[in-house]
């Protein structure tokens, strides 16, 4: 996947040839690639540079010994060895960074830059982005396009929103008119095509697809916002007419498809999703839904009113991957956050005992992110979920934990008093002090 020329080059540049990132990389990490394309207050050569993606951490070694090599969002511990080329924000002690932030203080980016930045790094950090941000609809276009195209298609529009930035060109607002006519020929086709959906010829699913999808892109075209696809186009428009048509283009009828698998996956929770109320929950009772399916949108659905207002979706793919997800971390009727440390804590515990291994370290079970005893397990505190295995983690080892296990485990993570129920239960008899982590004091609870 080549990514084109640099805006300036030199012989004296050290030549890049390839670009590391994780699967499906996310809006900061197609910034911070644009930034380096895009600027020359820099020691890389970057035109001849090609994407990689990772699938797991061990792969990291395959270019951990090249000099040609940069790591954008991955390489967190090959800081030192690969100094200066490893803009990964995983590994640093000020988690409010991303991997663009990173670079833009090597390139020594000004001020310019300062509004796309912040709002590429809340969308990183919070996961809080507008419907018609890049990163929201990075999101769409991977679950609709091949990966690699959704990855050129985000660095050409993260380029072209930094060029417009650092030019300090004026953006054309003639062509804020063509946004809604784009769609609607998208919409259009997908509907004349009669294979994106067996569904679609139905009057009342194809006005249903219609409704979701067109008013999303009348307020790209007014929103104005730094990173939404709408500016984006408009920026574009001063370069290359046919080509922001396009690029807006791929993106509407990527939108339409997204709202298609969206309504269908809805349909199909309705239809088939379990239920488990937990009377004694934690602030009042806790409802939640359990469902199979490989579908993508459940989570969109689950946070959607139309699915019945519950507040844990548990979701096992086809793989035997599992994800537990909250509102955002929020009761959504009491409007209180849930503490999901205690289920990361469980959750790993009884993922070590499954796997046979020798649980230990209850406390340090509770770490946001990774945790290097458990690795099958990622917990995403600010986000209100746990997952075991990602988007961009998709090699992650299935959980071998039941149905059952995950249930019970549920019940006790949500209920009053039920962590203190589940280390009597499962022989956690380790010290409540965290400070005693790196003392070696810590006993190994069996089952």
């Amino acid at each position: 996947m080549n990514t084109g020329p640099q805006a300036q080059k030199s012989s004296k540049k050290q030549v890049i040839t390839v670009i590391v990132t994780h699967s499906r990389p996310h809006g900061d990490e197609k910034l911070a690639i644009a930034m380096l394309m895009e600027t020359s207050n820099h020691p890389f050569d970057l035109t001849k540079a090609d994407i990689r993606l990772i699938r797991n951490d061990t792969d990291l070694d395959l270019y951990s010994d090249r000099k040609d090599v940069i790591f954008v969002g991955v390489g967190a511990r090959l800081a030192q060895k690969c100094k200066g080329r490893v803009f990964d924000e995983h590994g640093i002690k000020d988690d409010s960074k991303c991997s663009a932030d990173l670079v833009a203080e090597a390139v020594g980016v000004d001020g310019r830059l300062r509004a796309i930045l912040e709002e590429t790094r809340r969308h990183d950090k919070e996961r809080v982005s507008a419907p018609m941000s890049l990163a929201t609809v990075l999101k769409a276009r991977y679950e609709q396009s091949p990966e690699a195209e959704v990855i050129a298609w985000g660095i050409q529009g993260a380029r072209a929103i930094v060029r417009q930035a650092l030019t300090g060109k004026r953006i054309d607002l003639e062509h804020k008119e063509e946004i809604l006519g784009i769609a609607s020929v998208a919409y259009q086709e997908i509907g004349q095509q009669q294979t994106a959906s067996a569904k679609l010829s139905c009057g009342d699913f194809q006005k249903r697809v219609f409704e979701h999808t067109l008013p999303r892109f009348t307020a790209t075209s007014q929103s104005g916002l730094p990173t939404d696809i709408g500016t984006i186009f408009l920026a574009m428009s001063t370069e290359n007419t046919a080509n922001a048509h396009k690029w807006l283009f791929a993106a509407a009828k990527d939108l339409v498809m997204e709202q298609i698998a969206f309504l269908n996956a809805l349909d199909d929770f309705v239809a088939r999703h379990e239920r488990i109320v937990i009377a004694n929950g934690i602030g009042g009772p806790v409802s939640v839904a359990f469902i199979k399916s490989d579908s993508h949108e459940m989570i969109r659905v689950f946070r959607n009113k139309k699915a019945g207002g519950y507040d844990v979706l548990i979701q096992r793919n086809s793989k035997g991957q599992v994800g537990i997800f909250t509102k955002q971390g929020n009761h959504p009727a009491r409007g209180r956050e849930f503490n999901l440390d205690p289920l990361a804590r469980m959750v790993r515990w009884a993922e070590m005992s499954a796997s046979r291994r020798t649980p230990h370290g209850w406390w340090k079970m509770g770490a946001d992110g990774d945790c290097p005893d458990v690795e099958e397990w990622f917990y995403f505190k600010k986000g209100g979920s746990l997952m075991n295995g990602t988007k961009s983690r998709p090699g992650t080892l299935s959980t071998r934990l039941t149905d059952d296990d995950l249930a019970y485990i549920v019940r006790c993570a949500f209920s009053v008093g039920g962590e203190a129920m589940f280390m009597e239960e499962n022989r956690v008899n380790e010290p409540r002090m965290s400070r005693v982590w790196d003392k070696g004091n810590l006993r190994p609870s069996k089952r």
